[in-house]
């Protein structure tokens, strides 16, 4: 989903809203003839994911910031007061190799110059989702 950027500054460009609980990405598996793949349920989570991932005409060649919010489903019971599950870069790694995915945005993610991220239990009756900000970086 996308959402428009009136009112959150000049150096804003995008906001985008994935309704779907954030999944860290796995490390990579390999077959016995060598084949790197990642496992079915995450492809599938990407692509699931990526249809809310609208697609941009442009390509924004110039340096860039992000914030990134997961929340996640807070199980019944739990002594946390915060999600353990996942490390919070391999949460990271799954959004900038989505938004990599889709046309338009960036051509790498090597052009993020600031990230900022949290992972924090979703409020009550708010579902799990992940909100990527980004950002024109001016140093």
């Amino acid at each position: 989903m996308y959402i428009p950027t009136k009112g959150r500054g000049k150096d804003h460009l995008v906001t985008v809203y994935i309704p779907v609980a954030p999944v860290p990405c796995p490390r990579p598996r390999v077959s016995k003839r060598g084949f790197v793949y990642y496992p079915a349920s995450y492809n599938a989570y990407k692509e699931t994911a990526k249809q809310h991932v609208p697609e941009l005409e442009d390509v924004w060649e110039f340096p860039l910031a992000a914030h990134l919010d997961f929340a996640l489903e807070k199980p019944k019971t739990t002594k946390f007061d915060y999600p353990v599950r996942g490390d919070i870069d391999n949460f990271t790694k799954t959004a900038c190799d989505l938004i990599t995915s889709v046309p338009g945005y960036w051509h790498d993610d090597r052009q993020l110059v600031v990230m900022t991220a949290q992972k924090r239990w979703a409020k009550p009756k708010e579902e799990a989702h992940t909100l990527i900000e980004i950002y024109r970086h001016e140093p």
